[in-house]
């Protein structure tokens, strides 16, 4: 899933680390458990939590890695697309029992670090999962007669999804060559069928989406996120995804972003309002549409010169 790439996968092939990974349904040979370190990623269920009560004193370390506050009720129930019951019989239920384990803590942002500090936990920033990036991400708009405009959140985010509405509108008024890309389910179809432009993909697996978001051809991915409980404790993974597109990056200003992005060299940080993403997509899509002309009539010059001589 996201999170082992995210935070372990490139770590643990640095160190050249024989690791074994098991889903949630795949229970190893409990020889295997004897003196090695047990990481857990985000969730556990039942099956997993009875096979591993006689064998915890065999392990060296045992780990548990969030990546979203899966510690707090309160915020499980804002949680919003039905993920904040999965969170909770998934990961809320099982933090009593790892702590009865001596489990350590590792979380992904400063929020989570200093919400659990009673925990003492160890501090584990995301990294890009994807090979053969360049080192910044790209400041320059590409030259595209179709300019595709991207959100890529996930059902937890749906008030950015419709937070986005109203961008969209105006952008696609002033700019009717644009194309939208979201992710979602019907639900999200219905919500923006008003703008003929907004094309709705369905969720996909996490290989599938990172073969597919590699794939040439976007010209500005968004990161919005707004001011509330489930949004502190985010992590800027989606700097990452939005540089691997080799699209430009706006994203809401503020902790979360403010740590990657460098103004106007890998991308863009804006207040989170509605107006001022609307005027800066529209700006950028205009600019480089105006850049396109004057290459054209540059072209259409230089040839009638060549014709009259």
């Amino acid at each position: 899933n996201p999170t082992t790439d995210f935070y372990l996968s490139r770590r643990l092939d640095q160190q050249s680390l024989p690791v074994e990974w098991l889903t949630l349904n795949q229970c190893p040979d409990p020889a295997l458990l004897q003196d090695a370190a047990l990481i857990v990623v985000r969730y556990l269920t039942p099956k997993w939590q009875r096979f591993l009560d006689p064998h915890v004193t065999k392990l060296h370390q045992f780990i548990w890695l969030i990546d979203d506050d899966l510690l707090d009720m309160g915020v499980l129930l804002k949680v919003s697309g039905g993920l904040g019951w999965k969170w909770f019989w998934r990961a809320w239920r099982f933090q009593s029992w790892f702590k009865q384990q001596s489990a350590s803590l590792w979380v992904s942002t400063p929020y989570l670090a200093n919400k659990y500090a009673s925990w003492q936990p160890r501090l584990l920033p995301p990294c890009s999962p994807y090979a053969n990036l360049p080192s910044q991400a790209s400041s320059l708009i590409s030259d595209s007669t179709t300019p595709i405009v991207f959100y890529h959140g996930s059902l937890s985010h749906r008030r950015e999804q419709k937070w986005l509405y109203p961008v969209f509108e105006a952008v696609a008024r002033e700019c009717p060559n644009v194309r939208f890309e979201l992710i979602g389910n019907r639900s999200v179809e219905r919500f923006f069928a008003a703008i003929p432009q907004v094309k709705i993909y369905p969720p996909m697996s996490w290989p599938d989406y990172k073969q597919w978001i590699q794939q040439p051809g976007r010209t500005l991915g968004l990161a919005p996120l707004l001011d509330d409980a489930v949004n502190a404790a985010r992590a800027p993974t989606r700097f990452y995804d939005i540089q691997a597109s080799g699209a430009i990056g706006l994203y809401s200003a503020g902790p979360i972003y403010e740590g990657v992005v460098d103004q106007g060299a890998n991308g863009y940080l804006l207040p989170t309002e509605q107006s001022r993403w609307a005027e800066k997509i529209i700006s950028m899509i205009q600019s480089t549409s105006q850049h396109q002309t004057q290459q054209s009539v540059a072209v259409d010059s230089r040839t009638l010169l060549r014709s009259s001589e």
